[in-house]
Parts: C-alpha cells; structure tokens; sequence
C-alpha cells in the first residue's frame, strides 16, 4: 500500500508542490496562489509507473461528447460489472461493520467502482427506538471517520446523547453527486423500512441531514423536487423515447426523479458548493480528473446507450467522462439545474460557511469553496467561521452551532 506522495509540478511559473498526509481527504484540494502552491492530503506514492499511469492517454475517457451526457445523468450502477445487480447490503449497516471500515477515501475517489460494496449508510451507536436520526454525510476525497471529532464531543452533551442517534453514509466521491444521492435516498427508505416496518417510532420522521462540502448537495437533493429540470439537461424527449434496457432506464430514473423524503425535516450544509468551486477548473482540479480512473465496461456501455440513442441527446457538455470533480465546476448544467430545483417547504435549512482563506482566483471562502458558492439563500441560520475547507465541520465553533441547530430542532419537535 502507498503510503506517502511526494512530487513537484511547474506549471505556468508556479510551483506545485505535494507532500503525505493520513488525514488529509478534502485537502487534495487546498492551495495557496501565490509562487508556490502547496498541495496536501494525497496518501499516496507515485512511481514512475503510475506517474505514466497519469498521464494515461486522453482518448480512454475522451469518449463522444453524447456519452460524457448520459454518463453523468444516470450515474447508473450498470457502468460497473462487478455492482451491475446491486447486491449492496440495504438499510442500516450496524456499528461492527463501521468499525471494520479501512480508510478508503482515496480509492473511493480515483476508482470509484473498487469501492461500491461498501456504500451505505452505517450505525454510530445501535439503533434506539425514540431518538432522532442525524445523518452526517461527508465531501469529496473523504469518509465517515472524518466526523469523529465532531461526534466525540456533540455527543458528550446529555441533552444530544439521550434525543439523538448519529448514522453516517460513506460513498464513492468520484462518482456524480446524482448517482450518490440516488443511493443515499434508496438506503434511507430502506432503512426506516426495515427498522420501524409498522411505523411506530415517530422519532424517524423527525431526520436531520447534515452534510460536509459535496455531501450537502447529496442532502439537498433528498428534500428537493426533480420535476423534469435535470433530466432536461440530458434530452428535451421523454425518457420513454430511449433505448436502453430495464436496468439502466430504472437507474437513469432513480437518479433523475424524485421529490423531497417526507421524514426529513432540517438540513445543515457546512461549506457546501451549491454553485460549484473554482478549484474544480485550476491545474489541481484537473490533475485530480486525471487520477480518477473508470472501468473499461463504463465505456463500452455507454457508447452503445449513445449509438441507440444519438438522436435524442442535448450536445452541451464536456466531451470526456464526466467525474465528481467535473460536476463541481460553476456552471456545469447539472449543478445549475441543481440550483433550481424546489425545496420543500417544511424542510428547514442551515448554512455553516468559511471565510478568511482565498481561492485561487482570489475570492474569498474556505480555500476551496467560495463565500458566494457556499451562500444560500431562504435558510433559517447562518453561521461564518474563519476555517479552512477541510477543518470546517471539525472546527470547534461549526460543533458547537451544530449543536445549537440540533436543541432547537428538539425544542421544534417537542411543540
């Protein structure tokens, strides 16, 4: 197993340089514009192998501009052999598995697929009927771990302790948001399904979704109406028009329709890009897409949706296999139709937001996720903390609002 990453680029008079990091994650993505950027957080070590392996040669993901549509808008599972059935354990995995959980939130990124079997929503404490799920969804380049320090001390709080429990979701984030948040939405349902079958435990329908960087915009879809403004994106005919088969139909409509989950009644979005990151378009951007490798089946099955369908597809989109990091750009037609989408009304929303660390494009935010992006209009709360990205949800002031959102959704429910 690799174990650190250590290599210098120059790129347009400025020198990258990276270097190991165990808990590093989202800070793949941190960067200083300045004659030297630093770059931190990639557990890996590039030999000269690999480093060909990076540089891997375009025409593998430059596939049509039509498939790069339909790749991102179905997310299907049917791209990955090995996961096509979606055999998956569903519903509420228990507090042993978290536990056996190795650190994944490299492989989760660069190959996505060798990562599915363990997608799934996972148990903090076991479950106790009368508490109220709070749901911690973590970002891009990371994994559950990355909420211990918040858990360890909000659940120290005998008032959180005795009305909470805690689940966390782990994903692929080299998948699409989409794809992710359709599974987050099919391992909710199946969870209060097999937990409270004959709906006893009114506390289920009082969720709380908390989400860290793209893991708020996997939240905010579960309270949001599709209609048919992203499935617009892809094609302005009805899916019946399609060709495909049964499977990846159901998947593109998993992932493209849905309306807001009725047990979820607040969400908290901690340095969330609801317009995209400029970072996602910087050399550090562009190095992460290159790191980020597909399964050759993702290819030819899409090529041949594409063949069947070539007629029916909108043209506005990237021409390579769109990653995580593609979707994140500001004005991606995904992310834009994203924005627009209605959010319940009873839902409440909350933002924690970073400031006092530049972009590379020198606005201002957490070093990741500008001010603007992270800014949400019609929220109940919003909190400003000078933090960096990858600390933000780690920062004590971001624990302590946390909490302070969570006793007053009590004090809501106990009305």
């Amino acid at each position: 197993m690799w174990k650190s990453l250590s290599f210098k680029i120059h790129v347009q008079g400025y020198r990258i340089s990276t270097s190991g990091d165990a808990h590093g994650g989202a800070k793949f993505l941190m960067v200083r514009v300045a004659t030297r950027l630093d770059l931190r957080g990639v557990d890996r070590k590039i030999d000269d192998r690999k480093i060909t392996a990076i540089h891997f040669s375009v025409k593998h993901l430059s596939v049509t501009l039509l498939v790069a549509l339909v790749l991102f808008a179905t997310g299907c599972r049917t791209m990955y052999p090995d996961s096509a059935t979606g055999t998956y354990p569903r519903g509420l995995r228990s507090t042993e598995e978290l536990a056996s959980l190795k650190r994944a939130y490299w492989a989760g990124f660069s190959t996505p697929a060798a990562t599915e079997a363990r997608t799934g929503l996972y148990a903090v404490t076991p479950y106790y009927p009368g508490k109220i799920p709070v749901v911690l969804v973590h970002g891009l380049l990371s994994e559950p771990r990355t909420w211990d320090e918040m858990l360890n001390k909000i659940r120290n709080d005998p008032r959180i302790d005795a009305n909470f429990q805690f689940w966390v979701f782990m994903y692929p984030t080299g998948n699409s948001y989409v794809q992710s948040a359709a599974d987050l939405r099919e391992d909710l349902n199946e969870t209060l399904i097999q937990l409270d079958p004959y709906r006893n435990d009114a506390a289920l329908s009082h969720m709380v979704l908390v989400g860290h960087s793209m893991g708020g915009l996997l939240s905010k879809l579960q309270v949001t109406y599709s209609d048919q403004t992203l499935w617009q994106t892809i094609s302005d005919r009805p899916i019946d028009d399609f060709e495909v088969d049964m499977d990846t139909r159901t998947q593109m409509e998993r992932a493209l329709f849905f309306e807001p989950q009725p047990f979820i009644e607040r969400v908290v979005y901690i340095g969330t890009p609801h317009a995209g990151s400029t970072v996602s378009q910087s050399t550090i951007g562009w190095l992460g897409n290159k790191l980020v490798r597909f399964p050759r089946g993702l290819q030819e099955n899409y090529q041949h949706i594409v063949q069947n369908n070539l007629s029916l597809l909108r043209t506005d989109s990237a021409a390579s296999i769109p990653t995580s990091i593609d979707r994140l750009a500001p004005g991606d037609s995904i992310l834009l139709a994203t924005q627009q989408l209605q959010v319940n009304a009873q839902v409440k929303q909350h933002s924690i937001i970073g400031n006092g660390h530049p972009l590379p494009d020198e606005t201002d935010g957490d070093g990741v996720v500008s001010f603007a992006s992270a800014k949400l209009a019609g929220v109940e709360s919003e909190y400003v903390i000078q933090a960096e990205h990858s600390d933000l949800h780690k920062d004590e002031g971001s624990i302590y609002e946390v909490e302070r959102i969570l006793m007053e959704h009590l004090a809501a429910v106990r009305r």
